[in-house]
């Protein structure tokens, strides 16, 4: 019975991260425009507000804010995303400021990836009384992300196989990884801050090895 909950834990969850991507594209071409790549947090806040209010789940607790095991997990998640992303990225010239805010944007998607996501299916497997349920709710998460880019590149008819593959790649490692640092601590500061990091030191080594070859 708990495979049938986990299933439809994960179907629902993917169904809402649908509804995100469907509101995000539809808004994409109108005139809001002007705030682009941080519509899906945006949109994402009033069910965050509406999720915590009746979970009643704290994600402050900064009582965690130093916990070692989960600096040692988000540094070593880090590590192995940004290794992934910059060995097999094609080459980009980016402005500081494009990286700056390509790194806000990821710590912005903290808000539906972690905070709504992965509290939405922690609290259906909670309620279902499924066991293990914040182990089992990382994976879910992880794989419903990996399902929506996935589902982006079939619509977009992306034939980058390999760079899809190590997009997907990544955002499961870096899912798992970071999503069981937040379960860990309930801190999504922590998260943020990874999100933030791998951006800014992914797309600033892309950059230096751009400038490289380029230079070569």
């Amino acid at each position: 019975m708990y495979i049938i909950y986990i299933l439809l834990s994960l179907a629902l969850g993917f169904a809402l991260s649908g509804i995100l991507f469907g509101i995000t594209i539809v808004l994409s071409n109108t005139r809001a425009k002007v705030v682009g790549q941080f519509l899906m947090p945006i949109i994402s806040i009033i069910p965050v507000i509406i999720l915590l209010i009746i979970t009643r789940r704290n994600i402050f607790n900064l009582y965690n804010l130093f916990d070692g095991i989960s600096w040692v997990i988000l540094i070593i998640t880090n590590t192995i995303v940004i290794m992934l992303i910059t060995l097999n990225s094609s080459n980009l010239l980016l402005s500081r400021k494009a990286i700056f805010v390509n790194g806000l944007e990821g710590l912005m998607m903290e808000i539906p990836q972690r905070i709504l996501m992965q509290n939405f299916i922690f609290s259906l497997l909670s309620y279902w009384k499924i066991n293990n349920s914040d182990i089992w709710c990382v994976l879910i998460n992880a794989n419903i992300w990996c399902l929506g880019i996935l589902a982006q590149a079939l619509i977009m008819k992306r034939n980058l196989y390999k760079a899809l593959f190590t997009e997907i790649l990544s955002s499961f490692i870096f899912s798992i990884g970071i999503g069981y640092v937040f379960m860990r601590t309930e801190l999504i500061l922590l998260p943020m801050i990874a999100h933030f990091a791998e951006r800014i030191i992914s797309r600033g080594l892309n950059v230096k090895i751009s400038y490289k070859n380029i230079s070569e």
